[in-house]
């Protein structure tokens, strides 16, 4: 897709912020990600998400799931920088059926729960605080390709966090997509979108092609915490493009 058909005709507002502008909503010329969703058990996720409303997308008896994404915005509205997002499945105020069917999930009433959201600038953890309320935090991130192999290394504070390396499923076509992001600020649950270009993806079933080893950072000792097992999927999206909107829905915790 030619660049200037997927934002042609978006309204593009500079927002009055700090010292200088941000467009709102934000343009992502140039972006990538990787990632893989390990199985969880429901009691684990439950005791970590803020309100009774939202309910882990099931794929087994008892059992959710915990995604690991790592993202690189090589060209973007407020800089380049990159972010691992850690999060979880979710749908608010109803329970899905087992989807174990639709691997990886794409069902348009999903929405993800931000657990964390490491960053590699303070303007954009400055910016994911505080118009959207995400959990971001500056931290160190390493992205490494190389035949195939998809790595990214988390740190902060001279502590490791975790290293999560996937193997490149063969790329096919994929039209537009869209995702839900859901953050909490004060008491409301605030959700947000993230509009996807047509592109190439990969994603495979299964725990092959997936190696993840965590740290000594407390972050790290949450995700042990969870108790994560397998892999149940694993994703790659080499280029795209995103618009993301600011908070467009609250919800009461």
């Amino acid at each position: 897709m030619d660049p200037s058909t997927f934002f042609r005709e978006i309204e593009h507002v500079q927002f009055p912020w700090r010292d200088r502008s941000i467009p709102i909503p934000a343009f992502y010329r140039d972006a990538g990600y990787f990632g893989a969703a390990f199985l969880t058990p429901l009691a684990a996720i439950r005791e970590r998400l803020p309100s009774t409303r939202l309910h882990p997308v099931r794929i087994a008896p008892g059992t959710g799931l915990t995604t690991v994404t790592v993202i690189e915005y090589r060209d973007c509205d407020i800089g380049p920088y990159d972010e691992i997002s850690i999060g979880f499945p979710v749908t608010i105020d109803r329970e899905t059926s087992l989807l174990s069917r639709i691997l990886p999930l794409r069902a348009p009433q999903m929405m993800s729960y931000i657990l964390h959201l490491p960053v590699t600038t303070e303007f954009a953890r400055d910016a994911g605080v505080e118009f959207y309320g995400f959990p971001k935090f500056v931290a160190r991130i390493v992205i490494e390709r190389d035949d195939g192999r998809w790595t990214g290394r988390l740190g902060e504070g001279g502590r490791e966090i975790l290293d999560l390396t996937v193997n490149e499923p063969p790329l096919h076509e994929a039209p537009q997509m869209r995702s839900h992001l859901l953050s909490q600020r004060e008491g409301r649950l605030l959700r947000c979108e993230s509009m996807h270009s047509a592109c190439q993806i990969g994603s495979a079933k299964g725990k092959r092609g997936v190696e993840l080893k965590l740290g000594d950072h407390p972050v790290a000792d949450e995700l042990r915490a969870l108790r994560l097992g397998r892999a149940a999927y694993r994703f790659v999206v080499p280029k795209l493009e995103i618009i993301l909107t600011p908070a467009i829905e609250g919800f009461d915790a």
